[in-house]
């Protein structure tokens, strides 16, 4: 039965924002939230979007916008900027000039293909560290530490501000009959993972007599990313999906090249002996989640599939479960950044959180828009109204504001839940799990996130290389010579200026790399 709480719209909530145009509030609310920042007689909160879904908008945005000031006391603006998207124009180019050109101030909203573009707004100035603007601020201290820290950089400081939970934990499955089966227990280790795949390849566990099962699968098209346990089990801490070599390495406390370190060949010999050994079965694409034949893989937890039966299956974190910073996760997936040129940027960013990311009103304010139209509060539930017009949520961005998202973190805090016809309850109920596991994890210091960028200008020169090079090596395996192939993709690394990412990577840093080109 669902816990009883009373989450009350009211007018006494809404003053949480503490500011209003005409000036601050002496009153501070009872659950202490309020913007320490002096206010201006009147100031916007401007926002910038970038496109979503097929390039649409949210139908209500007007009438959002109006409630809100009504409500909080707080001019938010919205602009789309679709058409940027619809005309090719990259973001990477667009978003600098704007800023310099004065046609962006205040908040950029950055999708996760967007992260790239962090480095070189920071590295221009055309972006503010947001820590002592929030130092003091109650709602974003409250924050979970995966929200809060998602986007700290090497110098310390915090240049984007995350709105939503991280989605996914990496770890490897492995169907819980088949180990039962063959008698085995969970692996702790690569040399048991390896005899389990085995076993599992050989050993008949599905029972029906006959040769068919496979020991692990991959998807080739994923690069290193379902091999990503075996490379940090051997201390190569990948980035970007680990599609790229370079990232910042816990074992070292400095950012390296993991292809310069002894692990990575240790990884390649480990992959090329599933190999050999007839364990390994590699796909072309995701259809082998569909058969009943394979043992074992390994992915994040937001890409298993929405039917995918957790309950069949066991779960490794890591293979160096004692070694701190051997699970990796990954990053919120949308965060905002405040542009340098932003009038009252400490006004901006405090009524920012204070509205959104203080409690749960805010969060469904910014994720599913207008109360009583998109969403309603009722006792402890969270009502989402949304119906798909086609029943394929094509229209979700025109009937769900989506500028946040959703805090499980904090709906888990309160004891709240969402019904919807949009997010299935095993979604929903698997991102409660998650995220205690998350938090757990983190506590542990085992747990660390895919940074999917390098705070590099120049980062984009080397986002992919180590994915394409993964690529061509799981087609080339059973005739590679592996110290040739890690030899010619240093030195193609190097010409592709990755020496001089990783020298300014940790001067910024104030580290120095073990490994050198």
């Amino acid at each position: 039965m669902k816990k009883a709480i009373s989450i009350l719209i009211s007018l006494s909530l809404f003053f949480t924002v503490c500011v209003s145009c005409s000036g601050q509030s002496e009153t501070i609310p009872e659950n202490g939230i309020s913007s320490i920042a002096p206010l201006p007689e009147s100031f916007v909160i401007n926002i910038y979007r970038p496109p979503v879904g097929n390039f649409v908008t949210f139908n209500g945005q007007e009438d959002w916008e109006t409630f809100i000031n009504e409500n909080y006391g707080v001019l938010v603006k919205i602009h789309n900027i679709s058409p940027l998207h619809q005309s090719a124009i990259a973001t990477s180019t667009y978003y600098p000039q704007a800023i310099k050109d004065g046609d962006i101030s205040g908040l950029i909203e950055l999708n996760i293909s967007d992260f790239p573009n962090l480095g070189s707004l920071k590295s221009e100035g055309l972006i503010l560290p947001l820590d002592e603007f929030l130092s003091d601020n109650s709602a974003f201290n409250a924050l979970p530490e995966s929200m809060k820290s998602a986007f700290n950089f090497a110098d310390g400081q915090t240049w984007a501000i995350s709105v939503s939970s991280p989605e996914g934990i990496a770890m490897r499955y492995l169907k819980s009959d088949w180990l039962e089966a063959i008698n085995y227990d969970i692996p702790q280790t690569l040399d048991e993972l390896f005899e389990v795949s085995k076993a599992f390849a050989f050993n008949d566990p599905n029972g029906n007599g006959e040769h068919d099962e496979y020991g692990m699968n991959i998807n080739q098209r994923t690069g290193a990313r379902m091999f990503n346990d075996i490379f940090l089990a051997n201390d190569c801490y990948l980035s970007n999906y680990t599609a790229c070599s370079i990232s910042f390495d816990y074992t070292t406390g400095a950012y390296e090249d993991a292809a310069l370190k002894p692990g990575m060949k240790d990884s390649l010999i480990y992959i090329k002996a599933l190999n050999d050994a007839g364990i390994l079965h590699i796909s072309q694409d995701w259809s082998f989640r569909e058969s009943e034949r394979f043992g074992n893989f390994y992915d994040f937890s937001n890409f298993t599939g929405s039917d995918f039966n957790y309950s069949e299956w066991e779960t490794v974190y890591s293979f160096r479960y004692s070694k701190e910073y051997s699970v990796i996760a990954l990053k919120p997936q949308k965060c905002f950044v405040l542009t340098s040129n932003t009038e009252s940027p400490d006004s901006v960013i405090n009524a920012f959180v204070n509205v959104f990311l203080s409690d749960i009103n805010g969060m469904a304010l910014g994720t599913f828009g207008l109360p009583d139209k998109n969403f309603s509060l009722n006792g402890n539930t969270i009502n989402h109204f949304y119906e798909s017009g086609d029943s394929q949520g094509s229209d979700f961005y025109e009937k769900n504001l989506w500028l946040t998202g959703l805090n499980h973190d904090m709906l888990n805090t309160v004891g709240a839940e969402i019904d919807s016809n949009y997010f299935s309850e095993q979604y929903l109920t698997v991102s409660k799990s998650r995220i205690e596991e998350y938090n757990n994890l983190i506590n542990k210091n085992m747990l660390f996130s895919d940074s999917w960028f390098l705070p590099h200008p120049n980062y984009k020169s080397v986002q992919r290389t180590f994915g394409s090079f993964m690529y061509r090596y799981l087609l080339e395996m059973d005739s590679i010579d592996i110290d040739d192939y890690i030899s010619n993709y240093n030195e193609s690394a190097k010409k592709s200026g990755a020496e001089q990412i990783l020298l300014d990577l940790n001067q910024d840093a104030g580290t120095t790399a073990v490994y050198g080109y």
